[in-house]
């Protein structure tokens, strides 16, 4: 891209299709620096346990609780991550044994190709009936008023919601980053009683023949830093029991 290419200033409701390219650099660079981007940077989205309807949203006032989350889901990523103790065992907050950023190659112990592990087989938890290596989603979604997407660590419980939505969207001819979704959240009981919160989408509106072209320049800047991204073994273990139970409960 040019420094003077224009990424969209027709009228939208998204404030990356009314900035310049490089006006989205010098952001970038006033405030980031030669760090560059990554997912591991990016404001987090948190689902609650114990079956909450509410999302946890930071904002520079605070967190805030919101029923509902919209935006383009720009990019999003399969991944997996493996603790040889669990949350009972270790008392949270060890690092991971094994992790994949791709959800088909592990890095760690016992690491290799994720569909050839045991880990990653039903049942291999330690209750029989989940997989061992925890299989999540990354979504990573852009609201209309900002310049840099949440990302939404979906778990286990939600990734055959997703698989729908992205069917139903591919049934309409419509691309997953080609319209407004909306995230919401239902309470489930898992078979043995216990409360979870699963991920609902739906779509608001397609994307306008303005903002197409816009965001696609945008995701066409953004996605290369994260798809080059390295496992983070930093990342603490810090489920709670009853994610753990319900991890194969669709």
């Amino acid at each position: 891209m040019s420094d003077g290419e224009i990424v969209k200033r027709d009228a939208s409701a998204f404030a990356v299709c009314e900035l310049e390219t490089n006006e989205m650099r010098d952001l970038m660079d006033s405030n980031v620096g030669e760090a560059g981007l990554s997912s591991w940077d990016l404001d987090a989205i948190k689902i609650p346990t114990g079956g909450g309807t509410s999302f946890t949203v930071p904002t520079l006032e605070g967190e805030t609780n919101e029923k509902g989350v919209e935006g383009v889901l720009i990019f999003y990523r399969d991944v997996r991550t493996f603790w040889r103790q669990s949350f009972e065992e270790s008392g949270g907050g060890s690092t991971p044994d094994c992790a994949s950023q791709d959800g088909k190659v592990g890095m760690g112990d016992p690491g290799g190709e994720c569909r050839l592990c045991p880990m990653s087989t039903f049942g291999s938890d330690g209750k029989g009936r989940g997989q061992a290596c925890k299989q999540m989603k990354k979504l990573f979604v852009l609201p209309p008023d900002r310049l840099l997407p949440f990302v939404v660590d979906l778990p286990p419980t939600s990734l055959g919601v997703v698989k729908q939505y992205m069917f139903r969207l591919l049934s309409e001819r419509v691309p997953y980053h080609g319209c407004i979704s909306r995230l919401e959240l239902e309470k489930v009981n898992n078979q043995d009683g216990i409360a979870y919160s699963r991920v609902k989408l739906s779509m608001v509106r397609k994307l306008t023949e303005a903002e197409i072209p816009a965001m696609k320049t945008y995701r066409d800047g953004v996605i290369p830093a994260l798809e080059a991204e390295q496992v983070n073994f930093e990342q603490p273990l810090v489920e709670k029991e009853e994610e753990t139970i319900v991890e194969t409960e669709e």
